[in-house]
């Protein structure tokens, strides 16, 4: 059994309430967005924040060798069984948690993979049990809260802790969702989505496959936006979605109106595009009440360990590195944790080209998005229709609004990971995007509101990958696809993908040009657009 001991039976860890510990490792400074902000003066004290509290796995060598070992066919490990072999040991687990309770924090979220713990506190309480202020600061692009010298932690805990997401300075996730030009090219129906990547041979397209998307903000009405989709456009000739379900994270939507009626418009997007792609999967459509950094964190620790039916997730928010020193290694493991459990993670790259970090403040240098850039996720670059009728780099690009481009750069944070070896750019750095899928141009037709409009960016490209990963995992046994980096990298210069190969992707001021599309890998799209029947039969 994977259930957590009493905490009645527990003592708390060594230092109780007092933030006498060491630092956080890697934390010895404060985060360099909150270096380059303006303090704006403490948070107030009843002000209430939400963090993740990312664990050490054990023997991450063996882990990463039994991904490897996977074949096509072979179960992923369930989250219980991930936790007995790589996670931190009950009571550690329940240590933490004591700990934090122990401190007036509420514990929101406990999971089976023994991975994350996700809380809820007063800026007073955070401050006092990890030692520090919290202050408001603005970038000029944005106002957040953030710890202003490093976190703190009891030395028992230490050795079991990898970051503490949401209280230092990461940026909100931000929607990857554009206004099409509607003057380029027409917006693109489900038929011919499945056109256009191969997909119109599929039989029961997605029967047997879940996928999970996160989202924030409103949630869509599943018959007078999807359904209505799915009556309008008829996806391989299926009119309704009784397959997608709703899971609300956090409660009642606590974003500003304006923008949680955008987060609707990506909500209904999201769903759709990945019906679009697989009408007969399951999609069970995560919505977090807040775009914060604290919480989003916490809607992939829940698909991670309490979806893990989904072999393919889509998520269409996302920032750039800059600010994520303490979330990175606390995602980075729940992706770790993904890939031993089948799970396959596509995230858009962004739409503003090469500069993943352009968020008004005057920033202007090539910078990858967060977390397409991860080294455990596929990231999901743009493309449009050309004026000769194929796919093309999606640039159109305007300095007057400063997103329309697809996102490709080289990582500041992490190292090549051996699958891009010799395949691509000799730059030391995890390049993404991994793939790419219709962004830009007429971008795609949506429903919401009684309403039929086009919609554009890498939130369209990547739950379109997602519905496509459902399709091919259900052509390869239904099994989750193990290793897929390291698989897609495998056939990159196969007919497996519709290479890209003119276009750049735009340049960090939104005028000089970005990295061109190139044959087979490139920054700009990467190995390229999806053909399905192609990858079911190359993919090893």
């Amino acid at each position: 059994m994977h259930r957590l001991l009493s905490l009645a039976l527990l003592t708390p860890l060594a230092l109780g309430c007092a933030p006498t510990g060491a630092s956080l490792p890697g934390a010895d400074v404060v985060s360099d967005r909150v270096q380059r902000s303006v303090d704006l003066g403490r948070v107030s004290r009843d002000a209430q924040l939400d963090f993740v509290i990312g664990l050490r796995l054990r023997d991450r060598e063996q882990l990463h060798k039994l991904v490897d070992a996977r074949r096509p066919g072979d179960e992923g490990l369930a989250p219980g069984d991930f936790a007995d072999r790589f996670a931190p040991s009950v009571l550690a687990y329940s240590r933490m948690v004591a700990w934090l309770q122990s401190n007036q924090i509420l514990v929101t979220r406990t999971v089976v993979g023994r991975t994350t713990i996700s809380a809820r506190g007063s800026a007073a309480a955070i401050e006092r049990a990890f030692g520090v202020e919290l202050h408001e600061y603005s970038d000029g692009g944005d106002t957040f809260r953030a710890a202003a010298t490093a976190l703190h932690l009891p030395y028992d805990a230490l050795d079991i802790t990898v970051g503490v997401a949401g209280l230092s300075g990461s940026q909100t996730w931000r929607s990857h969702l554009v206004a099409p030009n509607l003057n380029a090219t027409t917006p693109l129906r489900p038929n011919e989505l499945q056109a256009l990547y191969g997909a119109t041979g599929i039989a029961n397209p997605g029967m047997g496959e879940t996928v999970a998307i996160l989202g924030a903000g409103f949630a869509p009405d599943p018959a007078k936006d999807v359904d209505a989709y799915m009556t309008a456009f008829s996806p391989f000739g299926k009119t309704s979605a009784p397959g997608y379900t709703q899971v609300l994270l956090g409660g009642a939507n606590r974003d500003p109106v304006g923008t949680a009626n955008g987060e609707y418009v990506e909500n209904c997007l999201d769903a759709e595009m990945v019906l679009a792609m697989a009408p007969l999967a399951k999609v069970v459509h995560v919505i977090a009440a807040t775009n914060t950094p604290g919480l989003f964190p916490d809607g992939i620790s829940y698909i991670v360990n309490s979806v893990p039916e989904a072999h393919a997730v889509s998520v269409s928010y996302g920032s750039c590195e800059r600010g994520v020193s303490q979330e990175a290694p606390v995602l980075n493991t729940l992706f770790e944790q993904a890939l031993a459990q089948g799970q396959t993670w596509f995230f858009a790259s962004g739409d503003t080209g090469t500069d993943g970090c352009r968020d008004g403040s005057g920033n202007q240098h090539i910078s990858a998005g967060w977390p397409a850039s991860s080294p455990y996720v596929i990231g999901v670059g743009g493309t449009m229709i050309g004026s000769a009728g194929t796919e093309v780099t999606w640039n159109e690009n305007d300095p007057t609004n400063g997103a329309a481009a697809g996102g490709g750069a080289p990582s500041e944070m992490f190292a090549k990971p051996a699958y891009q070896v010799g395949l691509t750019p000799n730059d030391a750095a995890r390049d993404e995007p991994d793939v790419a899928a219709i962004a830009g141009g007429g971008g795609v037709w949506v429903s919401y509101r009684g309403q039929r409009n086009a919609v554009g960016g890498t939130s369209a490209a990547a739950p379109i990958w997602a519905g496509v990963w459902a399709l091919v995992d259900q052509g390869k046994g239904g099994t989750g696809i193990p290793d897929a980096l390291t698989k897609i990298y495998a056939v990159g210069k196969t007919a497996a993908f519709n290479d890209i190969t003119k276009g750049d992707n735009g340049g960090p001021d939104g005028i000089s040009p970005g990295y061109p599309a190139t044959t087979f890998y490139d920054l700009a799209t990467g190995w390229g657009s999806p053909n399905v029947a192609q990858l079911i039969t190359r993919l090893p």
